[in-house]
């Protein structure tokens, strides 16, 4: 097996597991910036996580639909948004922080 890719953000459960058994030459792919998964991409165990930025997703979402039910505005039949690749190299610029202040 050379790689492994967890359409979820459980990716760290994966990787946690290849870990405890010395299996480091197993390529690792994911979802989500959860904090485990940055941890083990700084770690060097998951080489990738697809950031979807699930909070500017929601926001636009909801900007949408106000300004649908508000200004009778009509929304556009697509709405593309960004992804990003995080790696062991911009991890540091993942700040779960960020994200968690806006769920409360």
């Amino acid at each position: 097996m050379s790689g492994i890719f967890v359409p979820s953000s459980a990716i760290f459960m994966i990787a946690s597991f290849l870990e405890s058994r010395g299996l480091n030459t197993i390529r690792t792919i994911g979802y989500d910036t959860h904090i485990d998964n940055l941890e083990y991409i700084r770690k060097g165990s998951i080489d990738f996580a697809i950031d979807q930025n699930p909070f500017e997703q929601g926001y636009m979402g909801l900007k949408i639909l106000t300004e649908y039910l508000l200004l009778n505005k009509t929304p556009k039949p697509k709405y593309n948004s960004a992804i990003n690749i995080v790696t062991k190299e911009n991890v540091d610029y993942f700040d779960v922080a960020d994200t968690i202040e806006y769920a409360v």
